[in-house]
């Protein structure tokens, strides 16, 4: 699908989770008028004098689009020019803007802050690809791999995608307090995408 819309793997994965997020808010009787918006780290090779970077960027959902193509070609819009910035900045750059995007979070959890001050993003959905290739451990193959992140201090969910060989496979993480019933964001996403699919491919 993503070469079918011109658009990136990351992109129809956000798409389908801001379709599932509008699902479960609509059903809270909770949507809000403005879109969520999730952190999306990135890494970047660079030559073989400087060390990988590692940052990221804050891009919308798409909660607020009732058209799953509209999402969609939103997301992607948004996370093309977030990539193309990132790409125009020096390693140091880079490397100072990737911290100073972390100290509000990391002050607001040694000052008990984060309840009072508004979030940067609503939650973090990141995209690792392990290996395109089959991997084996003393003859036995790697059949699947579930990915398990972490959660921040006011930060109550983490999206985590993991490609490996043709595979790719989401994992959720959520507080119960916060999110009771996850496992229905986890359908909803399947669902989103279907119905993206649906509305996108001829």
């Amino acid at each position: 699908m993503a070469h079918a819309t011109d658009c990136t793997v990351n992109d129809v994965i956000l798409a389908s989770v801001g379709g599932a997020c509008r699902r479960y808010l609509q059903e809270l009787g909770d949507l809000p008028t403005n879109t969520l918006t999730a952190s999306v780290p990135v890494g970047f090779e660079r030559d073989a004098d400087t060390v990988n970077a590692a940052s990221g960027f804050v891009a919308p959902l798409g909660t607020s689009i009732e058209d799953p193509v509209a999402r969609l070609t939103t997301i992607s819009a948004s996370t093309t020019r977030g990539k193309a910035e990132l790409l125009a900045m020096s390693p140091n750059a880079l490397q100072h803007y990737s911290v100073f995007g972390l100290l509000p979070i990391a002050v607001g959890q040694k000052t008990g802050a984060l309840g009072v001050i508004p979030p940067l993003f609503n939650f973090t959905v990141s995209n690792v690809v392990l290996s395109k290739d089959p991997l084996y451990l003393s003859g036995a193959k790697l059949d699947v791999i579930v990915p398990m992140s972490f959660l921040c201090d006011g930060y109550g969910l983490n999206v985590t995608l993991v490609g490996y060989t043709d595979k790719v496979v989401l994992g959720f993480l959520g507080c119960r307090d916060t999110l009771p019933h996850l496992q229905r964001l986890a359908q909803y996403t399947g669902a989103a995408f279907e119905e993206l699919e649906t509305a996108a491919l001829p």
